[in-house]
């Protein structure tokens, strides 16, 4: 029979990066198959153990082993990886309250979850948790609100700001307060580029009906056998006489004609 297999761990909260080893042991097991081997991790040549050369906060989790001989086959209980690393991905998010405050609110990934403070224009305020509100009508609370998140165990710090343009009249303050910060920078440039396009579109349809309206009057005048003064100046000045008065073309009456009618 083969014995029940047994894991150990040279650490089982390990920092990330450091080199972490499971080894799996069992009487009379002729072959130890592991449930999971995780990329980056390499197998001794009995696989017996499992080594990380630099461990990964993905390679946490539970680990078991399998003892098998031609008998009998034993799995071992779990043991449970958990990969320290962090803070990372930081972001301070805002919500708008009721009678003018805000909430700023500081996130961050790690484990284990980290300790958080935060600094106003670079100077420390009295905040040691990831959420406060502040007063929109104060001057003094406008600047930049810096997040500071410590991991006591990797021993990392990282930081987050965000600049907060808090200052309204009281005046304003209804049940909701505005929302707040005005445009972006993108949103400000996106509403120019619209404007700029729909003046030049407005434009060039004002310039079309216009010039199709003067054609149209254009023609209609020579139509109805009329020439406009400027139209008759402007024929005589390109080498083109008209005479205003002149009938439609009739045939003059020869001495024969004459004659006759007499």
């Amino acid at each position: 029979m083969v014995g029940i297999p047994n894991i150990t761990a040279s650490t089982s909260f390990p920092i990330e990066n450091d080199t972490v080893t499971l080894n799996c042991t069992s009487t009379n097991a002729e072959m130890i198959v592991w449930n999971r081997v995780p990329f980056g991790a390499t197998l001794s040549p009995d696989n017996r153990s499992v080594t990380f050369s630099r461990i990964h906060h993905s390679d946490s989790g539970d680990y078991t082993c399998t003892a098998i001989n031609p008998v009998s086959i034993e799995n071992s209980d779990p043991i449970t990886i958990l990969v320290a690393y962090g803070p990372e991905n930081m972001k301070v998010e805002v919500q708008f309250l009721q009678n003018c405050f805000i909430a700023l609110e500081c996130f961050a990934d790690s484990v284990p979850e980290p300790s958080f403070s935060w600094r106003l224009n670079g100077t420390v305020i009295n905040v040691k948790q990831k959420s406060f509100q502040i007063d929109q009508r104060k001057a003094k609370n406008e600047g930049i609100y810096t997040c500071v998140a410590n991991n006591s165990v990797t021993h990392l710090t990282a930081t987050k700001s965000k600049y907060m343009n808090v200052t309204i009249a009281p005046a304003v303050c209804g049940p909701m307060c505005p929302s707040g910060n005005g445009l972006g920078s993108d949103e400000i440039v996106v509403i120019i580029i619209g404007t700029v396009i729909g003046i030049f579109f407005l434009e060039v349809i004002v310039y079309s009906v216009l010039k199709k309206k003067e054609v149209t009057s254009i023609a209609s005048v020579y139509e109805n056998g009329h020439i406009p003064q400027e139209s008759k100046n402007e024929m005589i000045l390109q080498g083109c006489v008209v005479n205003p008065t002149q009938e439609p073309n009739h045939k003059q009456p020869t001495q024969k004609d004459k004659s006759y009618t007499a």
